[in-house]
């Protein structure tokens, strides 16, 4: 090749044509996979993992309608993230839904819709209610009998524990703890 540079220059032309014809045809197939996406929307999408009762930080991203669900809050009116605090955990990267979010505080502001949120005063708790977090699943009983079994923890608020129990559970989830025989089971 020391005698004949052109051939070696040839051979660098050659590989630099293949390559550039590569990444040609890389391109279009992302350009042609972007096409058939169709429309995107502007919606809202967690900077970070969201606790419950947690205020919202998110940020605006255009996603392919087909990817953004249905429920996802617009962003292209909104020039913020939305004000309201976290009904549920919402992951980083994950896209806001308006069942993520609700514009309440206090203890009856993260339950679902369908849900009452019943103070439970349970003294066998009180060592461990530094362990306890908002979402954990429980069950309550009184007396031995299982009242719900659909139940999670709201808020905990200087040793009593908020219960979030279904519209149907509620009037003897109350009742129990206001006889103060309520007691809660965590599940799994």
């Amino acid at each position: 090749m020391a005698k004949r540079p052109w051939v070696y220059w040839l051979v660098v032309a050659l590989l630099a044509a293949i390559v550039a014809a590569g990444v040609a045809d890389r391109l279009a197939a992302v350009e042609r996979a972007r096409s058939e996406w169709g429309d995107s929307r502007a919606v809202w999408v967690a900077d970070a993992d969201i606790e419950i009762g947690q205020a919202i930080t998110a940020t605006r991203r255009q996603l392919p309608r087909i990817a953004a669900p249905g429920a996802a809050l617009d962003a292209s009116v909104d020039t913020a993230p939305p004000d309201g605090l976290a009904r549920q955990r919402i992951r980083h990267g994950e896209v806001i839904v308006d069942a993520d979010i609700t514009p309440r505080s206090g203890p009856a502001s993260t339950a679902a819709p369908g849900h009452v949120v019943v103070a439970i005063d349970d003294p066998l708790l009180a060592t461990a209610v530094d362990s306890l977090a908002a979402g954990l699943g429980v069950a309550v009983y009184a007396d031995g009998v299982l009242l719900t079994d659909r139940a999670d923890i709201a808020d905990i608020t200087g040793g009593v524990v908020f219960v979030a129990v279904p519209d149907d559970d509620a009037a003897v989830v109350a009742a129990a703890a206001q006889m103060r025989i309520a007691s809660l089971a965590f599940t799994p």
